[in-house]
């Protein structure tokens, strides 16, 4: 009888002890898992932080660049670059600009043959400056420093030779300037 008992006693204790054991081991392995989830945590954590200082000195490489543009832009004020024609040109040298439906002639005093851009006279006008550039005719803008003689209230000779209809709905954009 008490070999049986101790018998159960040794069974209960070592059943104990194995409960016991893979308690400690499932809180060992919980405790790894916790640590190397951690770990993985931190990397991701370490690899975030270099990206954001990367993209820190990339904004502020950009922020420089686009204030060089400014003072470059700046600098160019007195000019349009026409993209198709992948060209710059000085306000002063043009002489007019004509509209033609989706399309604008470039008048210039250096040039022979006009530049023609791809854009609405709407869309290109607004970027010139409007005490220079005037509307003379529904499809002309004219530069009044271009102007050599206007022998009628309803005729302008610009410089590069070219005779310019003034229509009766912009004859007051020119006032009396240039009548002979």
């Amino acid at each position: 009888l008490i070999s049986t008992e101790v018998s159960k006693t040794k069974t209960i204790g070592i059943i104990g002890v194995s409960i016991l054991l893979l308690m400690i081991s499932i809180y060992a392995y919980t405790i790894l898992k916790k640590k190397q989830k951690e770990q993985t945590l931190n990397r991701i954590l370490a690899a975030s932080n270099e990206v954001i200082e990367l993209q820190k000195v990339k904004l502020e490489q950009d922020v420089v660049t686009l204030q060089k543009g400014v003072k470059t832009r700046k600098q160019e004020a007195d000019s349009y670059y026409f993209t198709q024609s992948a060209i710059n040109v000085k306000f002063e040298d043009i002489v007019l600009l004509e509209s033609s439906g989706n399309y604008v002639l470039i008048h210039t005093s250096n040039k022979k043959t006009p530049l023609l851009e791809r854009i609405k006279m709407v869309k290109l006008i607004p970027n010139f400056p409007s005490d220079i550039f005037v509307q003379a005719h529904r499809s002309y803008y004219v530069n009044l420093n271009q102007i050599v003689s206007r022998p009628t209230k309803y005729l302008i000779k610009m410089s590069n030779e070219i005779d310019v209809n003034v229509s009766r709905s912009y004859v007051d954009n020119l006032g009396d300037k240039f009548l002979t």
